[in-house]
């Protein structure tokens, strides 16, 4: 009987010991995926003696490395008391850390945009908190748990930023973030379940590419890499419990760099993770896992083309030659569980060429994204 390419499952967890592969159950598959590819990635070692005939012995497999590329959605938990999203798993693995953020912190006169992964503290009243995610609207502030009490009028120092604001009030929160961790984030174990196979993956990390696109769902497409474990006859999963929300639409974003909101059409962030795969001769199939070694986050956005005079903010040529640094952010969703903001602290126009969409004009932008402090070169809060 022919295999259906549509009943196929993903599922990742993450390793207790790097490289030792986890068991994997329904939990762990519980969100949707789209274009599944699995590709064997087999070293052949070639035995071409010298002999009085010029054909080849047959080659041997070598180091057994593999790798899984799909798409899922950007969509939350719904539930609003634990924001934690489907694909938390899958961004461990891609090198990010996961903040709970406790507190949603009403403030005031904010003087700039505090940086995540900044602490801030009310001076001499001893009191601090560390900021999970920027500024939305310029009041509201979502940071990890605080430690002692802000008093109303208090005001409040970003470590790193230097940015001011008023204390107003806090309430408890259960969003959840997600920045960049140089230690290289969590190796995943892998099944690639293909209706009755299953392809197993261990020490895999990757790299994930998110894709809005105006009106559509945003896209989130992962990539692992690791050793193959096994490919094996395998059931498909049973008593999945996939996301029960509906994925927010690209609308209605808000994307500002600085204070200057683009009309665009489509936004793209790849985080371009460098993957280093660790030979091990010890080890059965070559490969203990692989390693993050380096990041150099990137993205493309497509605005509308403008007269350089327009307004400094507009001017994408000359801040191109000036290497001028935004502090960008953008929202998609609207429902508590169900929302996500995006904040880049210092985004810089790696080039611009001339596009078109509908006869319009457009300045088609790659974009680079920098740290501020550690880690902070992109945060992307579920909230």
């Amino acid at each position: 009987m022919p295999l259906l390419s549509r009943k196929q499952q993903i599922a990742a967890k993450v390793e207790g010991t790097e490289g030792t592969a986890e068991t994997l159950a329904a939990a762990d598959a519980a969100f949707n995926t789209f274009d599944v590819q699995f590709t064997p990635d087999i070293q052949q070692i070639e035995r071409n003696p010298n002999r009085s005939t010029i054909g080849n012995l047959p080659s041997i497999a070598g180091v057994r490395l593999g790798s899984v590329r799909f798409r899922t959605e950007l969509v939350g938990s719904g539930s609003g008391s634990d924001n934690t999203p489907p694909f938390a798993t899958l961004m461990k693995g891609c090198g990010f850390q996961e903040t709970t953020a406790s507190i949603a912190m009403t403030i005031s006169s904010a003087s700039g945009t505090f940086l995540p992964g900044e602490s801030i503290s009310n001076g001499g009243g001893g009191s601090t908190t560390v900021v999970v995610g920027n500024v939305e609207s310029a009041t509201t502030l979502y940071t990890s748990l605080v430690i002692g009490a802000f008093t109303v009028g208090d005001t409040l120092t970003g470590s790193v930023s230097g940015v001011t604001a008023t204390y107003a009030s806090d309430t408890s929160d259960n969003a959840v973030a997600y920045r960049p961790d140089s230690t290289g984030g969590s190796s995943l174990t892998i099944g690639v379940y293909q209706d009755g196979r299953r392809h197993l993956l261990r020490g895999c990390r990757g790299n994930v590419v998110m894709r809005g696109a105006v009106g559509d769902v945003v896209g989130l497409e992962f990539e692992f890499t690791g050793a193959i474990q096994s490919t094996t006859d395998e059931a498909l999963l049973s008593g999945i419990s996939f996301p029960s929300s509906i994925p927010p639409q690209f609308l209605g974003v808000g994307l500002a760099l600085d204070t200057f909101s683009p009309v665009f059409e489509t936004l793209e962030m790849d985080m371009s993770n460098d993957l280093a795969p660790r030979r091990d001769a010890n080890d059965s199939t070559g490969i203990i896992s692989t390693k993050i070694t380096a990041r150099s986050p990137r993205g493309t956005l497509d605005p509308e083309a403008m007269l350089v005079g327009a307004g400094t903010a507009q001017d994408f040529y000359n801040k191109l030659y000036a290497g001028t640094q935004y502090d960008a952010s953008f929202t998609v969703g609207s429902t508590s569980g169900n929302k996500f903001l995006c904040h880049m602290p210092k985004l810089q126009y790696g080039n611009v060429s001339a596009g078109d969409r509908n006869a319009i004009l457009t300045d088609n932008i790659d974009l680079r994204l920098s740290e501020t402090g550690e880690d902070d070169d992109i945060v992307i809060a579920c909230i």
